[in-house]
């Protein structure tokens, strides 16, 4: 489900948004247009626009409220970056191979 998805980024795991968008494409498939709000405003709105669907997304499902800080407080059309821990020390580099684009 969605919010599974929205859960595990919250508890760190690392987020790709083409991987985001594709379960959300899948879900709608699967749910009737559960999450077609949610592709079209990462299709053609912007960040704004994602993140408001992402809300109206847990308010329609009646998921705990306290998760909508959380969506605002994250970029949703972009990767987060992949930590490195190793010989390199901690450092993030960038993933923009993955990136959401229209």
């Amino acid at each position: 489900m969605i919010i599974d998805l929205i859960l595990d980024r919250q508890d760190g795991e690392t987020y790709n948004a083409k991987s985001f968008y594709n379960s959300c494409i899948e879900y709608s498939t699967i749910f009737n247009g559960l999450a077609d709000d949610i592709t079209r405003a990462m299709d053609c709105g912007t960040e704004e626009d994602v993140k408001k669907a992402l809300c109206d997304y847990i308010i329609r499902q009646e998921y705990n409220p306290k998760i909508i800080e959380f969506i605002n407080s994250k970029n949703w059309l972009i990767n987060e970056p992949k930590l490195f821990i190793g010989e390199r020390c901690t450092e993030t580099e960038p993933d923009i191979e993955d990136d959401f684009e229209i």
